[in-house]
């Protein structure tokens, strides 16, 4: 697990918008802390700035698509809070790390500012576990499966023409590198349902090489992915619907569930405890390792 100075030193080096997101979490986090330790509201914390209280909940939440201003932001709150001086230069140091461009930059036209703050977290994640009722995990499609399922409108309901299709591929072609960078590749522990192993995204052919590239992926010794059978029984899957839980290195976790008209964060410990066990529930409605890989290698032989 990395530690916040070799995280610091990664993000430096790679301008990686992991570094980013990181950082503007962490800045949200210790603002919101200090503000609550000092008993004001995010009302009065906004006026004392001059800012939008929608705004300052955007900071405080570390959602992208706010410039924060050093002096009017950063000092006006140290200053309204009583922060020490320590503080007041780990806030200054995290500042200058949410300035850090990186490799998804490219695609903000093609993504909602939400999911680009899944992206950063995404980056950033020690750990993601998912259950996925319906489609395979971005982190495990192929490039003709990814196609297929963008070709579809969105929430907006929009065609989407091809060269934004090739684009968003792309991207999600460029998020897969987490499970194999050099250092410290992201855990990735994925529960599928029967349903999306045979469901034909794409037709049969380009579900077949998906199945194939989802047993090679399983060869890596962080990335496992378990199959809940038709015949399982009930479980909370039925109700939570699709979900991930990501975790980081000094951070508490995250559980997010994507729908059709946007996406939606559960940072509350209580809300993710309640994630963390319907996962464990449908963990136990799963085929181990071992026979979903037998499972899928009989469905594409089918």
């Amino acid at each position: 697990m990395r530690n916040r100075s070799s995280l610091d030193a990664a993000a430096t080096e790679s301008g990686e918008s992991v570094g980013a997101a990181w950082a503007r979490r962490k800045v949200g986090n210790l603002l919101r802390e200090l503000r609550e330790r000092a008993g004001f509201t995010q009302e009065d914390a906004a006026e004392f700035i001059e800012r939008h209280v929608t705004t300052l909940y955007k900071i405080e939440n570390g959602l992208p698509g706010v410039k924060l201003r050093p002096k009017g932001d950063i000092d006006g709150l140290v200053e309204l809070y009583g922060a020490d001086d320590a503080t007041h230069r780990r806030l200054t140091e995290l500042l200058a790390l949410t300035r850090l461009k990186g490799p998804f930059t490219r695609y903000r036209d093609v993504v909602s500012p939400e999911f680009d703050l899944y992206l950063g977290l995404e980056g950033s994640a020690t750990e993601l576990v998912s259950y996925e009722p319906d489609l395979v995990p971005g982190l495990l499609q192929t490039e003709a499966y990814a196609a297929a399922i963008t070709s579809l409108p969105g929430g907006d309901g929009r065609s989407r023409p091809p060269t934004e299709v090739a684009k968003r591929v792309r991207l999600r072609r460029s998020r897969q590198s987490v499970l194999t960078r050099a250092t410290d590749p992201l855990r990735l522990d994925v529960v599928l349902s029967e349903t999306v192993l045979r469901r034909p995204v794409g037709g049969p052919q380009v579900l077949v090489d998906q199945l194939d590239h989802i047993v090679a992926m399983t060869e890596l010794p962080t990335v496992s992915v378990r199959v809940v059978r038709f015949d399982a029984g009930l479980h909370l899957g039925y109700t939570t619907g699709q979900f991930i839980v990501l975790r980081f290195p000094e951070d508490h976790p995250i559980a997010y569930s994507d729908g059709f008209l946007g996406d939606n964060y559960f940072n509350k410990p209580q809300e993710v405890a309640r994630y963390d066990e319907a996962f464990a529930d449908i963990s136990k409605h799963a085929l181990n390792a071992a026979d979903s890989r037998a499972l899928i290698g009989q469905i594409m032989r089918e």
